[in-house]
């Protein structure tokens, strides 16, 4: 899963530090449904439909 790295520092510094103890598959799903909505479509469409895809 190469896009997952990308995934997961948007969410971990951008929402919740990776110090924060969180569960990660329910805050990326939460967040990537907020970063959709507010129009970061193309990270969220890449992780959510295309996570095995390799991205350069």
């Amino acid at each position: 899963m190469v896009s997952t790295w990308r995934a997961r520092y948007r969410y971990d510094y951008t929402r919740y530090p990776a110090s924060a103890g969180k569960e990660d598959d329910k805050v990326n799903r939460g967040d990537a449904w907020a970063g959709f909505v507010m129009g970061n479509w193309r990270t969220e469409l890449n992780y959510g439909f295309m996570p095995a895809a390799p991205r350069g």
